[in-house]
């Protein structure tokens, strides 16, 4: 299993780190942080947890899936840059 971790600040936006366990280009576990703002904040275990078992390429599918089911607010950064600062963590490993 691989281990990556990777940060990108959202243009006009805010800091997002991602620390990704992946195997054979699927997401074992990921862990989430920085200075965005997501509303209610129990949304954010619940999306690490949404994105197990996904490829890269379904990470943004996968986030708006799991904000919308639980009307959770993204604020300061979207879907797209969670997944790609999700893609430079497994490309960094």
């Amino acid at each position: 299993m691989a281990v990556g971790k990777a940060v990108l600040k959202v243009v006009g936006g805010k800091l997002l780190r991602a620390e990704v366990e992946h195997e054979e280009g699927i997401i074992k576990r990921v862990k989430l942080s920085g200075d965005f703002f997501l509303y209610p904040e129990e949304a954010l275990e619940a999306i690490e947890l949404d994105l197990q078992g996904a490829t890269v390429e379904q990470v943004a599918d996968r986030v708006n899936e799991t904000a919308k089911a639980l009307n959770a607010e993204l604020v300061g950064f979207s879907a797209k840059d969670v997944q790609a600062v999700v893609e430079m963590a497994v490309s960094s490993s």
